[in-house]
């Protein structure tokens, strides 16, 4: 069998005994290569990784915002053309504003949810403790 020498490229077994190869370039971030060495797939892969070209990272929280949420409300106006357009001073001002709201709907949501505890039943049965009247 024919062994396909590319530069930069590593395979190696994991734990699970399946090949793995990355693209590992010094001072880039390894990326993983489809496919068998020498297919179309593969290929691209390889010739894409050493453009530089690469994926774009996944949205930083994207599977904690639940769509209809005050989150998923503040992360689409973060991504809208309105917002990228307004100045430094006002992204960030308005950036804090949301935080403040998004805080603040997770407090009542959290309050909603809450029981009472024993703090309550404590006053409760001081207020019906007799009292001493001296």
């Amino acid at each position: 069998m024919t062994r396909i020498r590319l530069q930069f490229v590593h395979e190696f077994h994991d734990r699970h005994g399946k090949v793995r190869r990355y693209f590992r370039r010094p001072g880039f971030r390894q990326i993983a290569l489809t496919g068998l060495p020498g297919s179309s797939e593969f290929m691209a892969a390889y010739e894409a990784a050493l453009a530089g070209m690469t994926a774009p990272p996944p949205m930083i929280g994207a599977s904690r915002t639940k769509p209809g949420t005050l989150n998923a409300a503040v992360v689409a106006y973060y991504q809208s053309l309105a917002f990228r357009e307004l100045a430094p001073g006002t992204q960030a001002m308005r950036a804090a504003l949301s935080l403040n709201a998004s805080a603040s709907s997770m407090a009542t949501r959290q309050f909603r949810g809450c029981r009472r505890g024993s703090s309550h039943n404590r006053y409760r049965e001081w207020d019906q403790a007799p009292r001493v009247i001296g």
